[in-house]
């Protein structure tokens, strides 16, 4: 047992997949599409407060790569902003987390990967610049 989760277990191995599978899709996507494919996924095995960490994290951990060349590119007077947004609710969405029902979580993030999913599927994409 690791971190409460059994090592060995239909559980570990479905999180396992799905993490793979949302790799695949991050690579296709540019990062946000493994985002709705492994936060869902994690939101039902280990529970949202253990869920949005681990794909925060994630996207941390795996968006260093990119950064030395993204920072050459980026448009810093439209994302000091908006990272300044972030940076200042980022307590009200953990407070959330840990205030709020995990049902009411867990059905708010699988409702939001979903309506996010049939966005897609409708072949509409953001134009603007």
């Amino acid at each position: 047992m690791l971190a409460g989760i059994e090592v060995l277990s239909f559980e570990t191995a479905a999180i396992v997949t799905v993490a793979i599978v949302a790799g695949f899709v991050r690579g296709f996507t540019g990062g946000m599409g493994a985002n709705a494919v492994l936060a869902p996924a994690l939101a039902l095995t280990v529970g949202v407060q253990q869920a949005v960490p681990i794909v925060i994290l994630l996207n941390i951990l795996t968006s260093f790569q990119l950064m030395p060349a993204a920072a050459k590119l980026t448009r810093w007077r439209e994302v000091i902003p908006m990272a300044t947004a972030g940076i200042l609710m980022a307590p009200v969405g953990v407070y959330a987390l840990l205030l709020l029902d995990q049902d009411l979580m867990r059905r708010f993030v699988a409702v939001t990967a979903v309506a996010l999913a049939l966005l897609l599927l409708t072949g509409w994409r953001y134009s603007g610049p």
